[in-house]
């Protein structure tokens, strides 16, 4: 194992470490959707859409998968938390998507669909979570076919070349992460991002810092208040940046569980491994209403590939 890869997996249990279970449980639900697109900044390549379904505190947990999440934070009785319940679909593409040749030294067509549980935990100076993900890569994900649906309503060219895509895999990934700030006043903050990603799907480490600008509710609530009603409209600007090191990612080096093996995949030695990341947005909240509207910009993924950006979209309900 060389120094990279303990790198990695240190970082995994450090911050799976960092608090040591349930606290005050938050009461109200949350459902909320997100929307990636590239076509926010005229383009249609990588990393080209993305959708999420989440809802927290709607449905109860299941105990022995709580058990597993809380592990981490089981020394602390003074946070409050919520759970949630997520389903995601990430669709990613080569550089030209009008070509119907493979197209080697291109990123590969991918698409997975995964089904997630996760824990947030919030206090004074941090927020913590823990996420448990299990799902496909390949054909089953329906990338295919949500891609081509997208592309007809809008108008656009579907993509010529899904036959090529990544094959088949199951995938599971677990992640633990922190937001925590060291500056903080009535209208701004200052802090930093770290997370850790292990399994099938990615595995890599980020870290970066963060700033926060206007009246929002809580320390992290870019959702509105967490616990009771937001009668008061919130609105603040957010810029994080980000630095990835990524030592696997199926969608670029094809899975490792699947029945067959990709017609074409980016060979690790063509894999950037230390990629940036910069994420400009607005939050917004009032009463049961919540959004958030931002740009994500990319460095590249693979030695012949090239910088990428999308647009995001979300909103959600409280009730």
């Amino acid at each position: 194992m060389n120094c990279r890869t303990l790198l990695v997996i240190g970082l995994f249990f450090v911050l799976s470490g960092i608090t040591q279970s349930f606290g005050q449980s938050l009461e109200s639900t949350l459902f909320t959707i997100e929307w990636d697109n590239d076509l926010f900044v005229r383009t249609d390549r990588y990393y080209t859409n993305g959708v999420e379904f989440r809802l927290y505190n709607g449905i109860r947990g299941i105990e022995a998968v709580n058990d597993f999440l809380a592990w981490p934070y089981k020394n602390h009785k003074t946070v409050k938390y919520r759970h949630y319940y997520s389903i995601d679909q990430e669709i990613f593409t080569p550089g030209d998507i009008h070509d119907s040749t493979l197209r080697i030294g291109d990123r590969p067509y991918a698409g997975t669909l995964l089904l997630n549980y996760g824990t947030q935990y919030f206090s004074n100076d941090r927020m913590i979570w823990s996420t448990l993900s299990v799902g496909v890569l390949g054909r089953y994900s329906f990338s295919h076919e949500t891609q081509d649906v997208v592309h007809d309503a809008l108008h656009v060219d579907r993509g010529s070349g899904w036959q090529y895509q990544v094959a088949d895999a199951f995938l599971i990934n677990y992640s633990v992460g922190m937001r925590k700030h060291f500056y903080k006043t009535s209208w701004q903050q200052s802090g930093y991002i770290a997370e850790a990603n292990l399994g099938l799907y990615q595995t890599k480490g980020t870290v970066g810092p963060y700033h926060q600008l206007g009246n929002y509710e809580t320390n992290f609530g870019e959702r509105g208040a967490l616990d009771s009603d937001n009668n008061k409209l919130k609105m603040s600007l957010i810029v994080t940046t980000k630095i990835h090191y990524v030592l696997f990612d199926a969608t670029l080096n094809g899975g490792i569980s699947g029945p067959e093996n990709s017609r074409y995949s980016i060979d690790f030695t063509e894999t950037n491994h230390l990629v940036s990341e910069f994420e400009i947005g607005l939050m917004y909240s009032y009463k049961h209403i919540s959004s958030i509207m931002k740009f994500n910009f990319m460095s590249p993924e693979f030695s012949t590939g090239q910088y990428h950006a999308w647009g995001h979209i979300g909103v959600g309900f409280r009730f």
